[in-house]
C-alpha cells in the first residue's frame, strides 16, 4: 500500500510544511489500508477452504463404505477472517472520515 501511495505521488513538490508532524489519519494510511488488503485476502482465503470443503456430519463415504463423524460443519476460521475484516474495515473508514475532515477543513470551520 505503501509503495502505491509513493508511485502516485511520485514527481509532486511537497509543499511547505505547517506543522511539525501531519495528522495520524495520514501518516497511518499505508498501515491502515495495509491491514485492510491483508484481511481481504485471509477472508478470501478462508472462503475458498470452506468452499471446498466437506461439510456434511455425518460424512458419508460411500466408496469406502464408512460414515464419520465430523466437527467439519464448524467454521471458526471463516468467522474469525470476516470478524478481522470488519474490524479492518471500520479502522478504515474512521481514518478516511478524519481525512475527509483534516482535507476539507470541516473542523475549523465551526
Amino acid at each position: 500500500a505503501a509503495k502505491a501511495l509513493h508511485d502516485l505521488l511520485a514527481g509532486d513538490e511537497a509543499p511547505a510544511p505547517t506543522t511539525l508532524q501531519d495528522p495520524l489519519s495520514i501518516r497511518c494510511m499505508p498501515s491502515i489500508h495495509g491491514v485492510l488488503i491483508e484481511a481481504i485476502g485471509q477472508a478470501k482465503r478462508a472462503v475458498e477452504i470452506e468452499l471446498n470443503a466437506a461439510a456434511d456430519n455425518p460424512l458419508v463415504l460411500s466408496d469406502d463404505g464408512l460414515v464419520l463423524s465430523t466437527g467439519n460443519f464448524h467454521t471458526a476460521s471463516l468467522a474469525l477472517a470476516f470478524e478481522a475484516l470488519s474490524l479492518a474495515i471500520a479502522q478504515c473508514a474512521a481514518a478516511s472520515a478524519a481525512r475527509f475532515v483534516q482535507l476539507t477543513g470541516s473542523g475549523r470551520n465551526s
